[in-house]
């Protein structure tokens, strides 16, 4: 039968009793979770991030001297 969902919110999945899904993408809200400097082989030395989002808690990693970042 066909009924009207009533979703109700868990992490960022909203869920329905007869078990339908559906996923929320986050608008991420990152802060610095921690911070550390790196010195490499070639004797250079590098700052690298841990970056968590306020709102579903995902990580990343970005190194401040290249702007390279790991998700």
């Amino acid at each position: 039968m066909f009924h009207k969902h009533k979703f109700k919110l868990e992490g960022n999945t909203l869920w329905c009793e007869c078990g339908k899904t559906k996923e929320i993408k986050c608008d991420h809200k990152w802060k610095v979770h921690s911070e550390q400097t790196i010195k490499n082989i070639n004797g250079i030395f590098q700052v690298m991030q841990t970056l968590i989002c306020e709102k579903c808690g995902a990580i990343k990693s970005l190194n401040i001297t290249t702007g390279q970042v790991n998700n």
